[in-house]
């Protein structure tokens, strides 16, 4: 899930200035309703890792560390680590692991 600052910088880079400002005026669900769909909304991902995050944050994740995930959340998410988090991270490594 994007903050409504993400998802304007997301739809900035998918279509037109013009269209991005009209969806400005008529509020956040508006600019939402432009990056939701089925074409641009499973993008949104990968555009964010990398338009938003350093190299060394995508090389962090990369390596599949505690320490690479704590700096994605803290250095490019720009919130903090908490177990819950931490959890979601360990089983999908986990599943990433079984399927190789």
């Amino acid at each position: 899930m994007q903050s409504p600052a993400f998802n304007l910088l997301y739809a900035e880079s998918l279509y037109p200035a013009a269209t991005v400002q009209a969806a400005q005026v008529q509020g956040v669900d508006a600019v939402l309703a432009l990056v939701n769909g089925d074409a641009d909304s499973f993008g949104s991902a990968a555009w964010f890792l990398s338009s938003q995050c350093s190299e060394s944050v995508r090389q962090g994740l990369a390596a599949g560390t505690v320490a690479g995930w704590q700096t994605y959340l803290t250095s490019c998410v720009g919130t903090t680590d908490t177990s819950d988090r931490d959890t979601l991270w360990t089983a999908a490594i986990q599943a990433m692991k079984s399927s190789y």
